[in-house]
């Protein structure tokens, strides 16, 4: 017999329904259903974790027989939409989607499959500090299911919960200045009411909300694709990031949405307050007044409903395995809700390394010079280019016993085959006598350096920075800022005929300085020296002296475990990376290519043109205007050449700043696509003459797109960095310099 159990909760939300069989529902137990869910608005459902897709489509549908499509419609498969990454749709029963976290190997149909649980970084114009990532959270976006344009709001949306991260809850954080958190289960999902939202509000504003109307944008979730959240997810920040009209998918005027700001409950008639604050545009005023302003019409709502997302207001799920959740989708708000890492799993991998003796990576008669190489990040680089065929490899230190012992440890670890030369030299890099004197032997010695790179550093004391006094700084100045100049110097005045290098290794600590809060003043002169070298750059011509400065994360060196940090407590944080290369490669069948990949980040435009002019491996880059930055994709002719063929016009993705692998999928016959794709085609036959041949290894039959294509295989932020702002979702600030440079894999 079902057993209803309303919750006592401030938020007035929530009932459990338990002892219940959905597969074969009666109509007595629907009508139970039905006036509890409209009376409580969220209705969890316990124990169905053996309820079949169908029959969770058919209990939905239930509510609403009329519809025929999930409420998103087919706005789910544009490329640009914010849904596309987060769900996946069930082959046998496509109205039903599954979203979550971490590699699947099988569910439903679904094969080999990787979920993405949305992260506030990719949506938010700010983030919580990278140190607090695990144990702070905030709503991602508040919203009611709903496509918006074309299609009403479904009426209920059911949630069933297969698999729950157990254990830890997270502090989640309004970060808007009104100091408000609530402690949260982790992975959890929030529900708001619009009926006390609506009850809440002030006489004066009851009227105008009664009388007002609001219209949404066409295609909603293209259009805000480039716009950033407030930290609450309510609604979006106005910077003038939302699409133009005419970049939007074809338009149809009377597909466009303008909706009440108000809507009754079938069941009880209270009125409920329900408005999308991402999604809205204008503003339809009771007497035809139209509000257009957009920063306004934003405002106006945010005020609206802003006092209802309070804590004491929000119910957050704890989800159980075979919880099925029912809301009234016309009567609440919901959000995404936490971050977590793949099977919960605090510290990840790094990513695949890249073998250093590939073809196109040799350093064959070329002479490396590594300051601070005979430890940690130094050693790992003074190994990579002896792979890569150095001819010769100079490992620089302040103590002779290391130095000798890293030349030795080296050697040992080269394979037989290796034909060149690991030397090393004793050098204190923060005495400038000293540094003249090792290019002066250099020089005796008839040594060339080709490539310098700078990775010894200084650490400050563990100390308030004005506590650290003027020699402490100073002490710090003179290794990581004076001795890069003087390195660049001398390297810059060997022989003139030569190209030479010089690679800063930096870190984003110079970026945010909660990365390293023991070591301020470590960040502050390597952001120093960052600059130095930015100004160096410009001066001097890349076919002279090419300056690289890349600025990985935190990486757990023995330097690092001597300043107090150790597994648990370095600030990890590769989940600022939305794509892992070889993870989305692996997944598409396409691990193969990956060591015909180098992206490349181009930074004057005299040297753009003329090496976009100049390389016959060159395939695609951005043009847009207020970018900052250009970046391209350097692959192996030869092994992408059949995939090139396909027009720039009908790439996946048209704000990609390139086109890997991209194309259509032709199809051979009209059963090779899936009938409800079918259905808005007035001559299904043409669509046999759209696409482009299969390439083995990178397409399947039926999904309509490449295996490989850049949206999945790319980083997030590399897609779309022609907008100043996606910097921020991958670093606290750009990158200055990086050329050439194709492969550094940490943990950050």
């Amino acid at each position: 017999m079902p057993t209803l159990t309303p919750l006592s909760h401030s938020s007035k939300l929530g009932a459990i329904l338990t002892d219940i069989c959905l597969e074969n529902l009666t109509p007595k137990h629907f009508a139970l259903i039905s006036s509890a869910l409209h009376n409580h608005l969220v209705l969890i459902i316990k124990d169905q974790s053996r309820l079949s897709p169908k029959a969770q489509y058919e209990l939905t549908k239930r509510f609403d027989p009329a519809a025929t499509s999930y409420g998103h419609g087919k706005t789910i498969d544009a490329k640009r939409s914010i849904l596309h990454p987060d769900l996946k749709t069930i082959p046998h029963q496509p109205q039903v989607q599954v979203i979550g976290h971490g590699h699947i190997d099988s569910y439903e149909g679904l094969e080999n499959f990787t979920l993405k649980h949305p992260h506030h970084r990719t949506f938010h114009q700010t983030h919580v500090p990278d140190h607090e990532d695990k144990a702070v959270t905030r709503f991602y976006r508040w919203h009611i299911d709903a496509a918006l344009y074309g299609l009403h709001p479904p009426k209920v949306t059911s949630l069933l919960a297969v698999r729950v991260p157990k254990g830890r809850t997270q502090m989640l954080r309004y970060d808007d200045g009104s100091g408000e958190e609530m402690e949260v289960p982790l992975g959890t999902t929030a529900f708001v009411s619009g009926e006390l939202m609506y009850e809440r509000l002030s006489p004066q504003e009851k009227e105008f909300v009664c009388g007002s109307r609001v219209e949404y944008a066409p295609h909603p979730y293209v259009w805000m694709s480039r716009a950033r959240s407030r930290p609450t997810g309510l609604g979006l920040v106005s910077e003038n990031h939302e699409l133009p009209l005419d970049e939007l998918p074809p338009v149809e005027e009377d597909k466009i949405q303008i909706l009440p700001m108000v809507w009754q409950n079938p069941v009880t008639g209270r009125p409920a307050l329900q408005i999308h604050p991402s999604a809205v545009r204008k503003i339809h005023l009771k007497d035809g007044t139209v509000i257009d302003d957009l920063e306004k019409v934003r405002e106006i709502v945010y005020n609206l409903q802003r006092p209802a997302i309070s804590p004491q207001y929000v119910y957050a799920h704890d989800w159980e395995e075979g919880d099925l959740v029912l809301f009234h989708n016309r009567g609440v708000l919901h959000s995404v809700v936490g971050a977590f890492g793949d099977d919960e799993k605090t510290h990840r991998a790094p990513y695949e390394e890249i073998n250093p003796r590939l073809p196109n990576l040799s350093q064959q008669r070329r002479t490396i010079l590594i300051t601070g190489g005979s430890s940690g990040i130094g050693f790992a680089i003074a190994r990579a280019f002896a792979l890569a065929d150095a001819d010769r490899v100079i490992i620089l230190g302040r103590r002779e016993a290391a130095v000798t012992e890293a030349v030795s440890s080296l050697r040992s670890e080269l394979p037989s085959s290796f034909q060149g030369q690991i030397s090393g030299r004793v050098c204190d890099i923060s005495d400038q006598a000293h540094i003249d004197d090792l290019w002066d032997q250099l020089a005796r010695d008839n040594v060339d350096v080709d490539v310098v790179l700078l990775n010894a550093a200084s650490f400050s004391q563990v100390k308030p920075v004005l506590d650290l006094g003027v020699d402490t700084l100073l002490a710090d100045y003179r290794v990581n800022v004076l001795a890069p100049y003087r390195f660049a110097q001398r390297l810059s005045r060997q022989n003139a005929s030569k190209k030479k290098y010089l690679i800063n290794v930096s870190t984003i600590a110079i970026h945010n300085f909660d990365m390293a809060p023991n070591n301020l003043n470590y960040g502050a002169s390597k952001n120093a020296a960052a600059l130095l070298l930015q100004l160096i750059a410009r001066d001097v011509p890349p076919s002279d002296m090419q300056i690289v400065s890349f600025h990985p994360g935190a990486v757990l060196t023995e330097t690092a475990r001597s300043h107090g940090y150790d597994e648990n407590t370095l600030p990890w944080d590769d989940d600022r990376y939305r794509w892992h290369i070889s993870d989305m490669l692996k997944n598409h069948n396409g691990l193969d290519m990956l060591d015909s990949f180098q992206t490349t980040v181009f930074e004057h435009r005299a040297l753009l043109k003329e090496e976009s002019g100049g390389s016959p491996d060159m395939i695609r880059y951005s043009n847009v205007e207020a970018a900052r930055y250009r970046f391209c994709l350097f692959v192996d002719e030869e092994s992408l050449q059949s995939v090139l063929q396909a027009p720039i016009d009908d790439c996946l993705n048209k704000d990609a700043f390139l086109n890997m692998l991209h194309g259509w999928w032709k199809p051979e016959s009209i059963e090779d696509f899936i009938q409800e794709d079918l259905e808005d085609v007035d001559n299904p036959e043409d669509l046999l003459d759209d696409g482009y041949d299969p390439v083995e290894g990178c397409t399947l039959k039926g999904v309509g797109w490449m295996k490989v294509a850049l949206c999945d295989a790319g980083l997030e932020g590399f897609q779309k960095m022609g907008e100043a702002g996606e910097w921020e979702r991958l670093y606290e600030r750009p990158q200055e310099i990086c050329y050439n440079i194709s492969n550094f894999h940490a943990r950050r």
